[in-house]
This record gives C-alpha cells, structure tokens and sequence, in this order.
C-alpha cells in the first residue's frame, strides 16, 4: 500500500511540471507501474526474476534523470515547491523498490530452512526409532509424516514466495493495477 500511495503521488505531482514535461512524465511512470504490476508474472525461476529487477531500476533511472531536468523547466510559480515534493517523491519510490528488492534477497530466512531441515531429522528419526522398536513396518505412521511434512514445507515456501508459488496473493498486485488504471 505504501508503494501504490508514492507512485500515486509522485504522479499527481508532475501537474508541477510543464505541460509538456508533465505528460512525458506521466508516461514514464505508467510504463514504471506496467513493469511492476507485470514483476511476478510468468514467474520461472529467481534468474528472471533478476533481469526484472535490473529492469526496473533502469526504469526508475531513467525517471530520476530525467525529473531533474524537468524540475529546471518547471514554470517559475511551481519551481521550488516541484523541486522539493516532485524530487522527494521519486526518492521514495527508489526506496519502495529497494525494500522490495531486499525481501526477495532474504527469502526465505536461513533460519526457516534450518528449523524446517531439523523438523524433517527429528520427525524421521522418531517415527524410524518407533518401527525399530516395535519390530515391525508401520506405513501409516510413514504416511502420515511424509504428509504433514509436505504439507508444512508447501505452507511456508508459498509464504515466503507468495507470488511464485500455487497460493497467489492477488492482492498485494491488484492495488497496483487500480491505480494504472485510474491514470
């Protein structure tokens, strides 16, 4: 929500800008909002996953550099007040991003991969000492690990990739797609 309420915002505030500047501006942000609605589609594998983001900071790149010349052709009413709020607002933007980048670099935390690595050793020495004891095969009790377990890893790896997994969060992008709409 914080992201979709920045690019909302820096949107609104190219109306600072010259009449021309402010529809080449609009323009740069429809085509940056189209890439990040479109950043989890077709997901494949993290490698594409990387290309998109290097595409989408060239995207924002190419916003910066160009809002900064922009903010010179603004007309001398709105100058000032464009070059703090208009500058600040794609400055947020790049901070959206970043965060974004930065959970996709962290998931899944090390620490879940070790819990769920020592959940699957404990569990299945248990219920292999159990057989071991009493003697005898018991493939309910196998059945029913490899269950619980598949079950517990397919939770958390589509927790902690919401978009790339069989659980889709369509949320979190169909707020992104109401505001390009809405432009």
């Amino acid at each position: 929500m914080q992201e979709v309420t920045t690019i909302s915002n820096t949107y609104d505030t190219a109306a600072l800008l010259g009449p021309a500047d402010q529809l080449r501006f609009q323009n740069l942000i429809r085509n940056y909002l189209d890439d990040r609605i479109n950043f989890y589609s077709n997901f494949q594998n993290a490698g594409a996953l990387d290309v998109r983001v290097i595409g989408l900071k060239e995207n924002l790149k190419k916003i910066k550099s160009e809002a900064f010349d922009m903010v010179l052709n603004a007309p001398q009413g709105t100058n000032t007040l464009a070059n703090n709020t208009f500058l600040s607002n794609i400055e947020k933007m790049s901070e959206g991003l970043g965060k974004e980048i930065l959970m996709l670099k962290i998931h899944p935390p090390p620490l879940i991969m070790r819990s769920l690595a020592l959940l699957i050793a404990i569990v299945a020495f248990l219920s292999g000492y159990s057989m071991v004891i009493k003697k005898e095969k018991d493939w309910v009790l196998g059945f029913i690990f490899a269950l619980v377990m598949m079950g517990a890893i397919f939770v958390i790896m589509n927790m902690e990739y919401p978009h790339a997994g069989l659980l889709k969060l369509e949320d979190m992008g169909s707020e992104l797609v109401i505001l390009r709409q809405s432009m």
